[in-house]
């Protein structure tokens, strides 16, 4: 075994080198070169700069020209740009140009801010992005834009401007973020590189200037820039379509994740690496980076600290006794006990056995790494014991937060709706216009963004000032962000699915099968994972609501469902373009986002996949007519890919009498009122007690026999109280209460208007 000296950490952030743009041959100098101008002459250029300005406007520009050159001019420099350099206002703590200004005239500091914005414009001074930060330039790309000329410039703006859907305020920060780049990196457009566009965001989020992270550094500047530009086709060929995929740079190797940790012996190190390669066929890419850290970083790099000449993997007692006690405190902090320890000796333990175990398969390839298993069954004791007190832990926390799903579910509908109506309240006024809503007096917003915004917006956001709290509501921001909260918590709850296989829900997950008598079953499909099977669920009537308010919230004024790419923080991967239910337009990006109270685990997972394979052909067909056919086929590929990780036998022959009771099923799920909703397979919990039970949905229609079921029960109720019953009367008001509530649910469900699916009409083949 040979051991060599412990190597700096190989992590790959560089599979993408952010870096500026390389100085060009010709730096752009629209009006010349002025890094040594006079400042009679830099004055002379103003009407060239920004021209169609008034007679004062321009004598205003050229005193604060004057006001900062002068100022300049007593720095130590050779040009414009040492001098700059050599100020305070350039650098990562720079400070506003408009700080040097003594008079007490406002006039002057918004002047010599004027002046810093013409002389970045005309590039006789390129700061830093922090020294451009530092100030305020609110229509900056208005004056860079016309002051470069620069016909790919042109291009860029034409082409955002193309984008009405993006609103007038991203539109601007896209030309604004490009401008800057430019700008900081003294560049013209043909020299931006996705590698100098990075470089730009990621500056601007070490300063914490990117527009509305307020401290949050996942938050990434130029993604709106980055996709405008991919769009048109000025990056090169095989650049990721978004800059969020250019960052996530997707899975670590074996090798990148082993080498995140210095080890000194290079056998190990790719017995480790090659054990993780064996590993990937039955395991995820979370499952192996955290083997990785367990077994090259908490294990074997400290082993070597301990034993640094430990040449293969057959420790001493003394040695592993070490290790335990160096491991019974967390690193950071070791005044704390780590509570974990049977996790790591358990990866341990299963790593020293697999390579027992292939030894004998495979002995000239893992024999030589066979070796006694340094964890002994005491290390273990009691693991079991602590495993099922967690369980139960986790056990209580869900019964104690169950009773509170009703109230859940009450706040973030009437929320929701509270929202929406203040929203259409807010639309109905001008602005400025004072109005009421719910008991509350408001006043639309009347600001001059709110005038720029409504000039040139189709559906402008709504802003109102709450006259009790003085407080300004954005009404669209806060009315979208309550639908997808009641949006997810109604998924969640009427299909029992967990929050990643909701973000995994697209268009294509909703089928719809038509039984032989022409009733119509809608269906919702999971896809399966390395942790849960394959389910198909038929949607109950709230189930499809949502669903279809979903899909109706998507597709206004005739779109289609936005195609876009998921992240998938466990794996490291983006999907392919696919039309995500759970997505918002957040800012300039489009990008995708409890314990139920009836479990309902869906078809029998052979049934289900029987049922949709007599789907498949004529869905897919008919998907093609609403999504390019690659669409379709990259979720068909999807579903067919998570497939083959689940066991074999999940996906049976379905047998004749299978087929028969699930027909059967839906027949047995009718009932006087409507439709049960119990799960396939599952019989009457509550002895056929429908008004008390909770899966039923009342069908509309019923309504009037439920008037005749509530006077038949008052009538029994004062029968009772006359012949003095109170268990009677008890239970009569229980089911009073249940069936009153039911009455109201089912007239809202009668008042639900028909939303169009946008999905295939299929038929059930005939046998």
């Amino acid at each position: 075994m040979d051991f060599d000296e412990p190597v700096a950490t190989r992590f790959p952030d560089a599979a993408v080198k952010a870096a500026p743009a390389p100085r060009p041959d010709s730096p752009p100098a629209p009006f010349g070169d002025l890094t040594q101008a006079s400042i009679q002459h830099l004055c002379s250029l103003v009407e060239q700069i920004v021209p169609g300005r008034t007679h004062s406007t321009y004598e205003k520009r050229r005193r604060g020209l004057r006001l900062l050159f002068t100022h300049l001019e007593t720095l130590p420099g050779a040009d414009w740009q040492a001098k700059w350099e050599a100020s305070p206002f350039d650098g990562d703590k720079a400070l506003p140009v408009k700080t040097f200004v003594i008079s007490d005239r406002a006039q002057d500091r918004h002047d010599v801010t004027s002046a810093a914005k013409l002389a970045f414009c005309a590039r006789v001074i390129q700061p830093s992005v922090g020294g451009f930060r530092a100030n305020t330039f609110s229509d900056y790309p208005e004056w860079f834009g016309p002051a470069s000329h620069d016909p790919a410039l042109d291009v860029f703006y034409a082409a955002v401007d193309a984008r009405p859907d993006l609103g007038l305020s991203y539109r601007i920060r896209i030309k604004f973020d490009v401008a800057c780049a430019l700008t900081t990196q003294g560049i013209a457009l043909e020299h931006l590189t996705p590698e100098a566009l990075l470089h730009y965001s990621l500056e601007c989020r070490r300063l914490g200037v990117t527009h509305g992270a307020r401290g949050d550094q996942s938050r990434f500047a130029a993604l709106g820039a980055w996709e405008i530009l991919h769009s048109i086709g000025h990056f090169p060929p095989g650049t990721p379509s978004t800059l969020r995929k250019f960052i996530y740079t997707g899975q670590l190797t074996p090798e990148q994740m082993v080498d995140r940790y210095p080890l000194r012996s290079q056998a190990v190190r790719q017995v480790i690496i090659d054990y993780l390669v064996r590993r990937q066929a039955d395991t995820d890419y979370i499952t192996r980076d955290g083997l990785a850290r367990l077994l090259a970083g908490t294990f074997w790099s400290k082993i070597e600290k301990i034993c640094p000449g430990q040449a293969d993997l057959t420790l001493s007692q003394d040695v592993w006794d070490q290790w335990r006690a160096e491991i019974a405190f967390w690193e950071k902090d070791r005044s704390r006990e780590r509570k974990n320890i049977e996790s790591i000796l358990l990866a341990i333990r299963g790593f020293y056995l697999d390579l027992q175990s292939w030894a004998v398969d495979e002995p000239e390839r893992w024999g030589s790494w066979a070796a006694p298993c340094p964890v002994r069954p005491q290390d273990l004791k009691g693991f079991s014991k602590r495993r099922r007190e967690i369980n139960r832990r986790m056990a209580d926390r869900t019964r104690q937060r169950q009773p509170l799903l009703p109230d859940l579910v009450k706040y973030v509908e009437e929320r929701h709706e509270r929202l929406l109506g203040l929203l259409e309240a807010g639309r109905q006024v001008s602005l400025g216009e004072p109005f009421e809503y719910d008991g509350r007096r408001y006043r639309r917003s009347n600001s001059k963004k709110d005038q720029r915004l409504v000039k040139v917006e189709a559906e402008p956001p709504v802003r109102v000032h709450d006259e009790e709290t003085s407080e300004l509501i954005n009404i669209t921001l806060a009315e979208d962000s309550a639908f997808w909260e009641w949006a997810a918590v109604e998924v969640l709850r009427h299909s029992g699915i967990r929050i990643e296989e909701l973000s995994e829900l697209t268009h294509l997950s909703i089928r719809q099968y038509e039984r032989p008598n022409g009733e119509i079953i809608a269906l919702l499909v999971i896809a399966p994972s390395k942790n849960d099977r394959e389910r198909v669920i038929p949607m109950s009537a709230d189930l499809f609501h949502v669903v279809a308010q979903i899909i109706r919230r998507h597709t206004r004024d005739g779109r289609t469902i936005p195609l876009v790419s998921r992240y998938d923080g466990h794996e490291k991967s983006w999907s392919d373009r696919m039309p995500f239910l759970f997505q918002r337009q957040v800012g300039i990006i489009r990008s995708v986002l409890f314990a139920t109270e009836i479990v309902n685990g869906g078809l029998p997972i052979h049934i289900g996949a029987a049922l949709l394979g007599h789907l498949n052909l004529q869905t897919t067909q008919g998907y093609v007519a609403v999504f390019n056919e690659d669409v379709v086929a990259h979720y068909q590929q999807f579903l067919n890919n998570r497939r083959s990780l689940r066991p074999a036998i999940e996906y049976g022959e379905v047998t004749k009498q299978e087929w028969a009771e699930f027909e059967e099923h839906f027949e047995k799920r009718k009932v006087e009122l409507g439709n049960c909703a119990r799960p396939y397979g599952t019989p009457c919990q509550h002895e056929h007690a429908c008004i008390r039970c909770p899966v039923l949905q009342v069908n509309p229609k019923m309504l009037s026999r439920l008037e005749e079921l509530e006077k038949d029960l008052i009538l029994r109720r004062k029968r009772a109280e006359l012949e003095g019953w109170r268990g009677e009367i008890d239970g009569i008001d229980k089911t009073l209460t249940f069936l009153r509530a039911k009455r109201i649910e089912a007239e809202r469900i009668k008042q639900r208007t028909a939303v169009h699916l946008g999905l295939p009409h299929v038929r059930r083949p005939q046998d």
